[in-house]
């Protein structure tokens, strides 16, 4: 609706009201114009040149404010206690010097020494820190000490889980380890994620219900002697090179290497000590573990270890996580893919692990939700990436940089592979090269402070033990409660206020007595349930319909007896009546003795001793015979002119119109009684008096285009002859909505049209009526 005028409101309030949301600025503003931003939320107003942000006009000025009251107080101050001519000093880069007025003067000589100031550990808060080397913690790191802190066994290798096995009713509560348990009784395969969750358990699949098999297989690994390789160089030419501190030499090898036994050794058995009293049975073969037959998801490999996966597939559990924009439903995954509708993806909202069932699994590497979430919100996709080993790697070339099971290469930080680079450097290191012996002290000069190391005074460190601690907390302020962004306040009564409380605290349950009753609920959240009283059936609310949850099967519930608890002893039937079910006594005598609805033996004997209806009907044709028989032989001959009589229609007695009370009557044709009462009764021709009085009572009306891209005022010549009108002005065209300008009646037959700016050729059309 428009308003092609301006509207003033008499110094009226105007309440309630809702500027224009917008996502996008509007096209041609004009100045003064408003408008809010649903993408920034952010109000705008156009001064003519540009949109401006109106949240910063309100804004700035307390700050500027704010900024003029603290100069005219304390920086005033602040320069009037400056002495004239003053010097500048400035912090210099050079240990122990500042600079004045640009100039380095030297004012501190530090003491020379590595520990001039008998520092201690306590000192620099590393009191409980042992003295040991890297060497002793890595020995102290065994398997047992870790499974002991830790509670579980953690994961062994990169992506590879812990695999346990026994009874489905020996499987251990579930702890987050990443352990995978195979139950040897039911062959279900479980990983511990916090929960236990089933990842497989047929015993075997058909070799037809396996997608995606090869239509060749590739040899398994073999050799080649030297002689069938085609294309090898002549000479082997090293790479560009160097042997610096990165590689050991022959020698340094030598002496690490010195005493340690081979790989293939052997020792006596009763020089072995600390041997069990008893052993676990042989390694399992490829065929057999310990009784078990393996199934279709469990192999064994010649070394006895034992996997659990579909050859030729395993898979590597990955998590990605999005922080969600506003109204955000699509997620992308770009650390891996699964395949869809196989279990093998879950998704946790904000740390809550939420129903997979509301995942749309649109591909192998998106998924989408059915509503939008809120800006900000945390979204954590956990999912299984299927890789083709058979069944693990176990060629180098799979371990290498690219392979399936790449082993990172080695870091100053963690162990792993070494590169081909370093190896030819290290060849070129000679023995020795890094034979250095670092000096046991330095002098403080060779020292450099930096804003992050410093030499400290005995006045310093009693000043910062004099300190507060640090507190295990961070102290809230008292303003954010109850604030948003803030933390809950609580009642009179000690609860969090009900408006404080998430969506999801006020969840409800609802008792409707059938669907209809359900469906007319309004204000629902997601979680909401309804149970109705009809049907049984219970529903939640999932944010667009209500999903039905279960139903309560009554009739099929049978007691026995003994189970029925209070029930009485004897059963004497209480004080009763039979008034709706039965008759009365006094009804029936009353109904028996009734002579009006039932005959007496008197009565019946009359009543047989009357004519029958044939009797009475043989009597009426004999009497009819016998008539017949005497008028014919009676009345015949004078019947002949009777009847003659009868048919002649030429008056000839003369009546006259006169002897039968017609003698006013002209004789010409008359409409029949009917015919009128027709004509009459035909609502077509005539009118009714409400008809007329309708007819009288209406308005007459008057209509026409206004607009010429020129005038802003236009006198309308109506000619309804009163000056109580209505004026109705539309747009001439689609999609013709209703529009406001300013009227003004000026006579019986005249009205004025105002304008704010002048409308286009026939741009709007008039109607009055009156």
């Amino acid at each position: 609706m428009q308003f092609l005028t301006n509207i003033d409101l008499s110094k009226n309030e105007l309440q309630n009201a809702r500027i224009q949301n917008l996502a996008t600025a509007p096209v041609s503003p004009v100045p003064g114009q408003i408008y809010y931003n649903t993408t920034d939320k952010t109000f705008y107003g156009w001064n003519g040149t540009s949109w401006v942000d109106l949240a910063l006009f309100f804004n700035n000025k307390p700050i500027l404010e704010a900024m003029t009251a603290v100069f005219t107080t304390t920086l005033k101050s602040k320069l009037d206690g400056i002495s004239s001519g003053a010097n500048k000093v400035e912090n210099s880069v050079t240990n122990g010097h500042i600079k004045i007025d640009g100039v380095e003067q030297q004012v501190y000589v530090h003491p020379s020494g590595t520990n001039p100031h008998g520092t201690t550990k306590a000192d620099v808060g590393l009191g409980n820190a042992e003295n040991k080397s890297s060497a002793t913690i890595r020995s102290e790191l065994t398997s047992a000490n870790v499974t002991n802190a830790l509670g579980y066994s953690p994961v062994k290798g990169v992506g590879v889980p812990e695999v346990h096995s026994g009874l489905e009713s020996a499987r251990p509560s579930a702890n987050n380890s990443g352990l995978l348990y195979l139950a040897t009784d039911t062959k279900k395969i479980y990983q511990d994620t916090g929960t236990w969750v089933q990842l497989g358990g047929q015993d075997s699949i058909a070799w037809s219900a396996v997608t995606g098999k090869p239509s060749t297989f590739a040899p398994s690994a073999h050799t080649h002697p030297w002689s069938e390789i085609t294309g090898k160089p002549t000479t082997f030419t090293p790479s560009a090179h160097n042997h610096d501190d990165r590689y050991y030499t022959e020698t340094e090898m030598d002496q690490k290497l010195s005493g340690l036994a081979a790989s293939n050794h052997t020792h006596a058995w009763n020089s072995i000590t600390g041997k069990p009293t008893k052993f676990n049975p042989t390694i399992a073969t490829p065929v057999q573990l310990g009784g078990i037959k393996v199934g279709a998801n469990l192999t064994v490999t010649p070394d006895g270890t034992l996997n659990a996966n579909d050859n030729p597939a395993s898979f590597i559990r990955k998590q990605e996580r999005f922080t969600v924009g506003a109204g955000q439903t699509v997620f992308n995954l770009t650390k891996g893919m699964y395949k869809p509708n196989t279990g093998a993806i879950t998704w946790f909202l904000n740390g809550d692990k939420q129903d997979d069932r509301a995942l749309t699994e649109t591909s192998s590497t998106r998924v989408t939700l059915p509503t939008g979430l809120r800006a900000g919100d945390d979204v954590l996709l956990e999912y299984y990436e299927v890789i083709n080993w058979h069944p693990f790697p176990r060629h180098a070339s799979e371990h290498l940089t690219g392979g399936v099971d790449a082993i990172p290469l080695v870091t100053s930080g963690s162990d792993g592979l070494a590169r081909k680079e370093d190896k030819a450097k290290l060849d070129g290191i000679a023995t020795g090269a890094n034979n250095y012996t670092h000096p046991p002290t330095h002098p403080a000069s060779m020292i450099t402070e930096s804003t992050t190391q410093r030499f400290v005074t005995d006045a310093e460190k009693s000043t910062w033990n004099a300190k507060q601690n640090t507190l295990g907390f961070a102290p809230e302020n008292s303003a954010n409660k109850g604030k948003a962004n803030g933390y809950p306040s609580l009642d009179a009564n000690s609860k969090i206020p009900i408006a404080q409380l998430p969506d999801v605290a006020k969840s409800q349950t609802y008792v409707v007595i059938n669907a209809t009753a359900r469906n007319a609920l309004t204000g629902m959240l997601i979680g909401d349930r309804a149970y109705e009283t009809t049907t049984g059936d219970s529903y939640i609310w999932n944010g667009t319909a209500w999903v039905v949850l279960s139903k309560a099967d009554w009739e099929n519930i049978n007691l026995q007896w003994a189970n029925i608890i209070d029930k009485p002893s004897t059963f004497s039937p209480s004080a009763h009546h039979h008034d709706d079910l039965y008759y009365r006594k006094s009804t029936i005598d009353a109904h028996t003795g009734d002579n009006t609805k039932h005959i007496t033996a008197a009565e019946r004997t009359a009543w047989n001793a009357k004519e029958t209806t044939s009797g009475a009907q043989a009597k009426a044709n004999t009497a009819e015979t016998n008539a017949k028989s005497y008028a014919d032989a009676n009345f015949e001959p004078k019947n002949a002119n009777i009847q003659s009589h009868i048919a002649d229609k030429t008056n000839p007695h003369a009546v006259t119109k006169a002897q039968v009370g017609l003698g006013n009557l002209d004789n010409i044709q008359q409409a029949t009684k009917a015919e009128f009462n027709t004509h009459n009764n035909d609502n077509t021709r005539h009118i009714t008096a409400l008809e007329r009085s309708e007819w009288n009572a209406k308005t007459a009306k008057y209509a026409a285009n206004v607009g010429n891209a020129v005038a802003t005022t236009f006198a309308v010549n109506h000619k309804l002859n009163s000056q109580d009108v209505t004026v109705t002005l539309r747009q001439a065209v689609a999609p013709f909505a209703v529009v406001f300008a300013d009227v003004e009646i000026t006579d019986a037959n005249n009205i004025k049209l105002l304008f704010a700016s002048a409308p286009s050729t026939n741009q709007y059309r008039v109607t009055v009526t009156g």
